[in-house]
């Protein structure tokens, strides 16, 4: 695939053959958010299982890979200029056996017109790390292959919060720039970084907010210090900014695709007030301001909305629902502690703190809203008498639960011949770090926990995993079952 040849380009492949990205499923871009957010927006987004599926900047495909496994009858392009991890992420497909993906290596300045109009467009980590006149391309090419209905999803670096990083990244810059080898890069970086961090004679109240700034480039994992912190270009915008840009190609702001940003959570009274007098773009650039936003992964569409994007509450209705992963991290932190899990919940009404609770246990599966209206005729709360899509609508623009249009094809019951995600399976063999069903991931930090998974092909029942596993296995048939149920809440198993 010939693909431009400017400097900038090659610079910017040059970096990724240097030092390799480490990659991860963004669980935000899976397109199933995005059709939920869509849906609850007055948009009536594209059929999931027949999409039209496009990754700008997929590496090595651990973002788009489980989407296409997901849905063999999709149609799934990932896209990147470098081709080392374009030709993992061939391996893995291959591997897998998946028919439906292309993987493409070209500049998005050389992507195919026979490819067509794409659906749900994903472009994670790529704004804010290209120049201008390919920051321009991404716009133009969404405005151009985005069907009418379909829904982009663009991640950028966010200003006001950015401009504390962007002190780091001077200092990173006149440290590094005379540097060639990217080694040396990162280990004079993480030395810089190390000396700015340690505690110095304070000459204003910021000094304690930019240490810590530094404390934690100092530790950050190299791809994302070399290639974020010290990459070039690197830039952060206003949402504004984003929004007029995205708006001189035709394409509309859609949302906000995390949930916890879309409404006024955490603000005081006075700023909700002065906020909700603002039209909707001007509301969301104050939201910024008030938080002192320093990332953003904004949603862009060229459809009309029924509600003027505003929110519907009666769409709930037809969706999954399932507790918010960042609710389910925070209650096994609190259990770690030594803490009930209760007490990561902020004091509120017992009966929405009940079916978190539940919906917390249940998890990772999802349930109908059906199932929730039956489940609180059980709960005696005679004095509660919002509709269930209200109730819902509080606690999802709280960040505490999570919306899907199709049920996760999870279980967490282990079954006598246990089966893990295809996906899973195959990363297990080569990585630590692996992509669950609910596109997350996965850290299989015991050895013999990395071994297992690529085991469970739903072949094997428990006496031939434990004599698959070796002779250096000695955990018997009990730290099996322990693996198994960890797999299970972990959303490994399919079956």
């Amino acid at each position: 695939m010939i693909a431009p040849n400017d400097d900038a380009t090659l610079r910017i492949k040059a970096a990724y053959d240097a030092v390799d990205y480490q990659c991860s499923a963004y669980p935000s871009s899976h397109p199933d958010r995005l059709a939920t957010v869509a849906t609850l927006l007055g948009v009536n987004p594209p059929a999931l299982a027949t999409s039209r599926v496009l990754e700008i900047g997929c590496a090595d495909g651990s973002n788009i890979i489980p989407i296409a496994a997901a849905w063999p009858d999709a149609f799934v392009v990932g896209c990147d200029l470098s081709p080392r991890p374009i030709e993992h992420a061939k391996r893995l497909a291959d591997e897998i056996g998946l028919r439906n993906l292309t993987l493409l290596q070209t500049d998005i300045r050389a992507l195919p017109e026979e490819l067509g109009s794409f659906d749900y467009i994903i472009a994670h980590g790529f704004y804010s790390w290209v120049p201008s006149e390919v920051r321009d391309a991404l716009m133009a090419l969404i405005a151009a292959r985005l069907t009418p209905n379909g829904v982009a999803y663009v991640s950028y670096n966010a200003l006001p919060g950015s401009r504390i990083r962007q002190i780091a990244w001077d200092a990173l810059h006149f440290h590094t720039d005379r540097i060639d080898d990217a080694r040396g890069k990162i280990e004079a970086a993480r030395t810089l970084m190390q000396l700015l961090a340690e505690p110095q004679l304070a000459q204003w109240k910021a000094d304690g907010q930019l240490r810590a700034e530094f404390a934690d480039l100092a530790v950050r994992h190299e791809s994302a210090l070399f290639h974020d912190d010290i990459s070039t270009p690197n830039d952060a915008f206003y949402f504004h900014e984003f929004e007029a840009h995205a708006r001189r190609h035709g394409l509309t702001f859609l949302s906000e695709a995390e949930s916890r940003f879309m409404g006024g959570s955490g603000l005081t009274p006075a700023m909700k007030r002065m906020v909700a007098q603002c039209d909707r773009i001007t509301r969301e650039q104050y939201l910024d301001f008030a938080r002192f936003r320093r990332f953003r992964v904004s949603l862009l569409t060229k459809a009309p909305s029924v509600s003027n994007y505003g929110f519907i509450p009666g769409r709930i209705a037809n969706l999954q629902v399932a507790a918010a992963a960042t609710l389910i991290r925070s209650m096994a932190e609190a259990e770690q502690q030594g803490q009930p899990r209760e007490s990561v919940l902020r004091e509120g009404e017992p009966l929405v703190t009940r079916m978190l609770l539940w919906l917390a246990e249940l998890s990772p599966r999802t349930v109908s809203v059906a199932d929730i209206v039956a489940w609180l005729a059980t709960q005696q709360a005679p004095n509660d008498r919002r509709p269930i899509e209200l109730l819902l609508t509080e606690v999802y623009i709280g960040g505490v639960i999570e919306f899907y249009v199709q049920p996760a094809a999870l279980t967490t019951t282990v079954s006598e011949r246990p089966l893990a995600s295809p996906v899973a399976r195959a990363m297990a063999r080569t990585q630590a770090r692996v992509v669950n069903l609910r596109h997350e991931m996965v850290n299989l930090s015991d050895p013999f926990a990395r071994r297992l998974v690529p085991l469970l092909d739903g072949t094997r029942n428990r006496r031939t995993l434990i004599e698959a596993l070796g002779s250096d296995y000695d955990r018997g048939e009990e730290g099996l079952d322990a693996m198994l149920r960890f797999f299970g809440k972990v959303s490994l198993l399919a079956g």
